[in-house]
């Protein structure tokens, strides 16, 4: 079952299957996960039923967790329940976790639900955007992909029953439309846009931008392929990227590398809309020195300036363990001129009945000196039977109140179990 211990699990997409029922055309289970839990500084015990149903083209994942306060003087204060969970529209992802469609043998894959790791094109203005970080909320959002000959086709939306961020992609085989398929060559047109961006400076925020690619070797064991994306946003500025990427396979093992160099003129920030956009689209961590530390600007209102950054990436795959990391820097700091740069890394081991998951970013530091941020968190799982399993899970992130950010801790661990049919 792929029933998630935590609002931003949706970043680690560990994913048990009804493992008993999976020869079927059509399979599902009904299932539960309970254990105590500390969640912001109180200590609950967590309760999460779920109904989930796998067949060909569609899957479907429903979940109704709850939060159940153990301290019987902040049960009467504050009610049994966690009513930050529950309170709000944009809390519905938390029924909704996954409706899958997939047709025509993939040529069109939609998702609603929770959304971790949506990048269009090369990254350079969606990267890595999820809706699932923020502990209070958790929104319905949407990605969907179309390939029809050439033509590739994307979409992501944030949240599908409010309006914040919206993107889009598309994308032509160029050298496909004389004669037979070759995809040696891309073009593509991206553009994204935050709609409500919480910003003093425009009502909403967007990126636009055009991006071309072209394979310098495409060998079994080697891949090189070249990029270029031109970028400019609706306040004006602009950032040119400038990559290459490589792909080798050395036996079992898979290498994905990248490096980029982008010269930016301000107010642009590259990879706008990141992992972290929907905490920092409020509190960027860029603070005027002239507001104290207590004030920290909206990400859309921070003016950055004419600067030349990069980005390094990579990505390894050897039998069971995945790991996924990249560094990158934003330029200097508008306000005290310090270099800005940010890093991330993930961690995925599926060996047999154990699986790992670990995630951890960055944000916003100086080489030697301590980061802004930095969010984490890691699960285990263990399954003891097919359908009987143990996991624990712990991480940080942050809380937006009265206009900053707060950060809160996680530690749970418990017991599920499923009946399949």
């Amino acid at each position: 079952m792929a029933v998630r211990a935590s609002a931003i699990a949706a970043v680690l997409a560990t994913c048990w299957g009804a493992s008993a029922v999976a020869g079927s055309a059509v399979s599902g289970a009904l299932s539960l996960e309970a254990g105590p839990e500390y969640f912001g500084g109180e200590y609950y015990a967590a309760l999460v039923p779920a109904f989930t149903l796998e067949s060909e083209p569609v899957s479907l994942e429903l979940d109704v967790p709850f939060r159940l306060r153990l301290n019987s003087d902040l049960s009467r204060e504050r009610g049994v329940y966690r009513t930050e969970d529950w309170d709000a529209l944009s809390d519905a992802g938390r029924v909704l976790r996954s409706l899958d469609l997939r047709l025509g043998n993939r040529t069109f894959v939609g998702h609603l639900g929770a959304l971790a790791h949506e990048t269009l094109g090369h990254g350079t203005i969606v990267s890595d955007y999820g809706n699932a970080l923020l502990p209070d909320a958790q929104p319905i959002g949407l990605s969907a992909r179309l390939a029809a000959g050439p033509v590739v086709a994307q979409v992501v939306g944030g949240n599908v029953l409010g309006l914040d961020v919206t993107a889009a992609s598309v994308g032509i085989e160029p050298l496909s439309l004389w004669g037979e398929p070759n995809d040696r060559m891309h073009l593509s047109v991206n553009a994204a846009a935050d709609w409500d961006p919480q910003a003093v400076s425009t009502q909403y925020a967007a990126v636009f931008g055009a991006s071309l690619d072209g394979t310098l070797l495409r060998r079994k064991e080697a891949k090189l392929a070249p990029y270029a994306d031109f970028n400019t946003t609706a306040r004006g500025g602009h950032g040119l990227h400038v990559g290459i990427l490589a792909d080798f396979l050395i036996s079992s093992v898979e290498l994905s590398l990248r490096a980029e160099y982008r010269h930016t003129r301000g107010p642009y920030q590259p990879e706008y809309f990141d992992l972290a956009y929907s905490l920092e689209r409020t509190t960027s961590l860029i603070e005027p020195e002239t507001l104290g530390t207590d004030t920290s600007l909206a990400k859309a209102d921070v003016p950055f300036r004419t600067d030349d950054t990069w980005r390094a990436e990579a990505r390894l795959r050897v039998g069971p363990v995945s790991l996924a990391a990249d560094v990158r820097s934003r330029g200097r700091d508008p306000f005290t001129r310090a270099l800005v740069h940010d890093a991330s890394g993930v961690l995925e081991i599926e060996n047999g009945p154990v699986s790992v998951s670990a995630f951890v970013a960055a944000r916003q530091f100086d080489w030697g000196h301590n980061p802004g941020r930095i969010l984490a968190l890691g699960e285990v799982r263990y399954r003891i039977l097919p359908n009987l399993h143990v996991w624990t899970v712990g991480g940080r992130s942050y809380r937006l109140e009265g206009g900053g950010a707060s950060e809160l801790w996680q530690l749970g661990g418990g017991i599920g179990g499923a009946l399949g049919f």
